[in-house]
């Protein structure tokens, strides 16, 4: 039997629908085979679980474990179709991984916090800024916080300077009057006039205790 001749325009469909990709329609359960209905239900069931394994990392404040394993459960949805139950469920996990976000932030914020307070402004303003990457509606709020902190970071410096200075106010007259003792030990040291050399040493050692010469 001769074969059968494509209808007109057949062809032009047929691979305009392999390069167009048709979103996929929501498709009613009487309308599915027993074993896609199974192989969804599974799907859904992994996606409660990995869910459920999420909230648990996120009670337990592991929130880049949290974020991930929601991601993979949202993931498993996508898988099992696209009917308003399972779409529903996605918006419950977008929500979920919204509020590790926040929370995570929140606590990068409180760390911020207790650095700053023991002067570790540096690693405080880091934790600042990844708080406004997971959370930015905070960001005004957060990039004060930074700047407040870059002052305090100015401030403590200033006083670090200051406070060395007036704890070692006599340092370059204590140098000066430790050299002046060692030359005379040497001289004296010289001319064998050990006794009187040893005097001068000593106190080099009383004004330096680790004067090299000296010892």
């Amino acid at each position: 039997a001769p074969a059968e001749e494509p209808v007109a325009g057949e062809e032009d469909v047929a691979s305009e629908e392999e390069v167009v990709a048709v979103p996929e329609e929501p498709v009613m359960p009487e309308e599915l085979s027993m074993n896609e209905l199974v192989r969804r239900q599974e799907l859904k069931l992994a996606a409660e679980q990995t869910a459920a394994e999420a909230a648990a990392k996120y009670q337990a404040g592991e929130f880049t474990e949290a974020v991930e394993l929601y991601k993979k459960a949202r993931a498993k949805l996508m898988l099992a179709g696209r009917s308003p139950a399972i779409l529903a469920e996605v918006q419950k996990v977008d929500a979920a991984i919204e509020g590790v976000y926040v929370d995570w932030g929140e606590a990068l914020a409180l760390e911020a916090k207790q650095l700053a307070n023991v002067e570790q402004f540096d690693d405080a303003i880091d934790k600042l800024r990844k708080a406004i990457e997971l959370d930015p509606a905070r960001k005004a709020e957060l990039q004060a916080r930074i700047d407040e902190y870059l002052e305090m970071k100015d401030v403590a410096r200033f006083e670090s300077q200051i406070a060395e200075d007036r704890v070692d106010v006599g340092k370059t007259e204590r140098e000066f009057d430790v050299d002046v003792l060692v030359e005379q030990g040497k001289v004296l040291y010289k001319n064998e006039r050990l006794m009187d050399a040893r005097d001068k040493f000593q106190q080099v050692l009383g004004i330096d205790p680790y004067q090299i010469t000296a010892i």
